[in-house]
């Protein structure tokens, strides 16, 4: 007999949900989609310009390039872009309470077995993480607590943002190639800090002609930096460095 819906135990509401509830009310969403969609024409428009991308793509059918676009899909919301870090960090941490756990246990087993030396040995090793513990100074604990919470909480927005702004199966369902492959860079870059960080350039610029001081001097600023970006898409592709290609577009402009 199936349980009754009041007898189901809902999972426990942590501080991280509450965390990731703030993030999408706060986040407006839509302006972020349609910065998305901006960056994604971009990528579409290196496909389309640039001869060796899409000779790189020239053997796959479009259902494989589909299944290729949203190969990461389910991989983003579980991104962590500070995993090593936190590793690093919490290491110290982890190899104490470790050693602490194997003190306890072996005090256990040399009360049991009646061996002193294992009961000794437990002690011993008990009494070595105390004094470590008492050396470390709790200012130190203490920043490094908060420290690993600001790296929690800043991977928490970025698998919110990323679950919210990821392209799935509906997207790619088209027969443009371009767009399919510019979906398919797109979720990529969920997968390390260049696309949430394009997103929110593109998203600041949009905001600009919103605001009541800087809309006197900007009309369309995406469309003037998409515009600029699509011209020297060649220019960018074949440049040995990022700022070697803005100075050569700067001195374009001038």
């Amino acid at each position: 007999m199936p349980s009754h819906p009041l007898n189901a135990h809902p999972a426990p509401f942590t501080a991280g949900d509450l965390w990731e509830r703030f993030i999408r009310s706060v986040v407006p969403l839509e302006e972020f989609r349609d910065a998305r969609e901006e960056i994604v024409e971009l990528y579409a428009e290196v496909y389309s310009e640039i001869a060796e991308v899409q000779e790189s793509f020239s053997e796959t059918s479009n259902p494989e390039l589909r299944e290729w676009a949203v190969l990461p899909y389910s991989r983003i919301p579980e991104y962590d872009p500070h995993e090593e870090v936190t590793e690093l960090l919490s290491l110290p941490a982890k190899l104490l309470r470790w050693v602490k756990q194997i003190s306890i246990v072996i005090v256990v087993l040399g009360s049991v077995l009646s061996a002193n030396w294992l009961r000794t040995l437990g002690t011993n090793g008990l009494g070595v993480i105390e004094v470590i513990e008492a050396v470390i100074p709790l200012s130190v604990i203490a920043f490094s607590t908060f420290y690993l919470w600001l790296l929690y909480a800043d991977t928490r927005a970025h698998q919110t943002l990323g679950e919210e702004l990821r392209a799935g199966p509906a997207r790619v369902q088209t027969r443009r190639r371009s767009r399919i492959v510019g979906y398919g860079v797109w979720n990529r870059s969920l997968l390390g800090q260049s696309g949430l960080f394009l997103v929110s350039i593109f998203f600041l610029l949009a905001a600009l002609p919103k605001l009541p001081i800087t809309n006197r001097w900007f009309e369309d600023p995406v469309g003037y930096i998409g515009d600029l970006l699509t011209n020297n898409l060649k220019l960018l592709y074949n440049a040995d460095s990022i700022s070697g290609a803005y100075l050569q577009i700067l001195l374009r402009l001038l």
